[in-house]
């Protein structure tokens, strides 16, 4: 993938400011995101992990989505998650659908978590976002625009969370590889 100039110093500035905030999350000794897993069955053969997600703030489940190719894999029923999904769904950037393999969304209020993203067990990225921001589309835009930066900058592909060796950028988060955007 080609970017320009411009995006790659504000994709740079961006993680700058992510990893700076994950070290202070650190500092504090506190864990962003606890991933868990359970089945669901899809289909008489099939099965697809849904990732558990426990907040580091108390939040209510209100639904999620798995998303095959980017795609919800059905119809979305819970009219607040079809309202989340299609801002999702405005912003996310095409080249980057295939990664987002689910939407959770959640209910914490008070302007405090709008939205984190997750690698998932199973590869690719699992996006949550506070319902109640929704009132604020600029900021769950702004917000699903930072969390595909995270995604970006810290995919299994360009870096390795924790310690062991390092051929590219030593971070407080681990190792960004060399010849990535970090």
């Amino acid at each position: 993938m080609r970017l320009s100039f411009p995006t790659v110093v504000a994709v740079a500035s961006a993680a700058a400011v992510m990893l700076a905030w994950l070290a202070a999350i650190e500092a504090q000794g506190t864990v962003a995101a606890d991933v868990g897993h359970a089945r669901v069955a899809l289909g008489d053969e099939t099965a697809r992990v849904v990732e558990q997600v426990a907040y580091n703030h108390d939040v209510v489940r209100v639904g999620d989505v798995v998303l095959v190719e980017g795609r919800p894999d059905g119809a979305i029923e819970v009219p607040e998650v079809a309202a989340v999904w299609e801002v999702v769904d405005g912003v996310w950037p095409g080249a980057e659908r295939a990664s987002l393999v689910q939407l959770s969304v959640i209910e914490e209020g008070d302007r405090g978590l709008v939205g984190v993203v997750h690698p998932a067990v199973g590869g690719g990225w699992i996006l949550s976002l506070d319902i109640a921001d929704l009132d604020d589309r600029r900021l769950v835009e702004e917000t699903i625009v930072h969390e595909v930066v995270h995604m970006v900058t810290l995919d299994r592909d360009v870096f390795r969370f924790g310690d062991g060796p390092c051929d590219g950028v030593r971070l407080d988060l681990g190792c960004a590889f060399a010849g990535s955007l970090l």
